[in-house]
């Protein structure tokens, strides 16, 4: 694992050495190299099916939901749908920057779910463990990712498709942001 994992991770993993954070997730350029200028993102009436990853915060950072599906016909996994919401001033919380997650992402979800658009939605219980709940009485697919080894696994698996060009995107601004 010395040669296909990353530095940081490698020595976090298996030389217990605790590592700050790594300043890039990915080598420069790759992520470029990835988009595909004929895909296009998920519309109203696509009958593709995404897995949506859901990120969640409440105040501090941003909360996202990314979805991806397979391309059979070109063996690769299409990431084709990028939302974000950014936490905003209101009445919640005495004025602090505040993200509603059941009026964002779970209207999101569900939006997604009564279209036919969604597969499954993978999610940090951390914080979105009521509405995990609530969509599943939905009939709603979901998939706990807690922040454990499991996600180490998930993060390296995202690193590998993108370094070995097996991940689609159409060049969504927010996700190439980050």
């Amino acid at each position: 694992q010395a040669a296909t994992l990353r530095e940081n991770t490698f020595q976090r993993l298996h030389m217990n050495i605790r590592m700050a954070s790594e300043s890039r997730f990915l080598p420069v350029g790759t992520w470029d190299a990835c988009k595909d200028s004929t895909l296009r993102p998920l519309a109203d009436g696509d009958k593709r099916r995404v897995v949506l990853g859901a990120d969640a915060s409440t105040s501090r950072d941003l909360t996202a939901a990314v979805g991806s599906g397979g391309n059979d016909e070109l063996q690769k996994v299409d990431v084709a749908y990028v939302k974000v919401w950014e936490p905003k001033r209101g009445w919640l919380r005495k004025g602090k920057p505040t993200i509603d997650l059941e009026e964002t992402l779970g209207k999101e979800v569900l939006r997604l779910h009564d279209a036919g658009q969604l597969e499954a939605v993978v999610y940090d219980p951390f914080q979105l463990h009521s509405l995990a709940i609530s969509w599943a009485k939905l009939g709603i697919k979901t998939i706990e990712l807690p922040q454990t080894n499991a996600r180490t696994e998930a993060d390296q698996a995202l690193y590998d498709a993108v370094r070995t060009r097996q991940l689609r995107h159409y060049g969504d601004p927010r996700i190439d942001e980050h």
